[in-house]
């Protein structure tokens, strides 16, 4: 889970800067961005799904290539995907 902490830490980052350039045109965009993916037993990236309100839909097609070009490495013992959850709140600023 440390591992995975610190990959969607870097993919926040990526988000984050993406949503800044966002809010220079659109102020007031924000709301509740959901990403859905999967880690295979070799460690890729599948099946990746994002769910963004009307404001953000601009930052899917960022968010899904990040996400899809993460890598855990292999993971021992592994038989199955792993599926990973990541809500991300972003807020205009006040």
């Amino acid at each position: 889970m440390t591992e995975i902490r610190g990959r969607i830490n870097v993919i926040k980052m990526r988000i984050q800067t993406a949503y800044e350039n966002l809010l220079r045109s659109n102020p007031t965009a924000g709301g509740n961005v959901q990403i859905s993916f999967e880690i295979t037993p070799g460690g890729s990236v599948v099946n990746v799904s994002v769910s963004a309100p009307g404001d953000l839909q601009s930052l899917v097609p960022t968010i899904q290539s990040a996400v899809a070009g993460l890598n855990f490495g292999s993971i021992e013992g592994s038989t199955g995907n792993l599926p990973v959850q990541v809500p991300f709140n972003l807020l205009p600023p006040e």
